[in-house]
């Protein structure tokens, strides 16, 4: 059974359209960092969502930003790509 929070987090239009995204691209992808502490301690949606992904992240990031209207700019940092 899921909790209460997984299940606000998991079921919020950010999180759909991510999980449409990664469907979509079949980029195999992981939540990590504070946004699963978060979700572990009832805290509400996260500003920020970290995600190691096999694969494209950039391609990810793209795609999510298509998904969602009102999106900001995507930043490719030089150091990371």
């Amino acid at each position: 059974m899921k909790s209460l929070a997984v299940e606000n987090f998991i079921d919020s239009k950010l999180f759909e359209a991510l999980r449409k995204v990664i469907k979509k691209t079949k980029i195999e992808s992981y939540l990590i960092g504070g946004v699963v502490r978060d979700i572990l301690l009832s805290k509400k949606e996260p500003k920020d969502i970290d995600i190691v992904c096999i694969g494209s992240g950039i391609e990810i990031a793209k795609a999510l930003k298509k998904e969602l209207s009102n999106s900001s700019e995507i930043q490719i940092f030089k150091n990371y790509g």
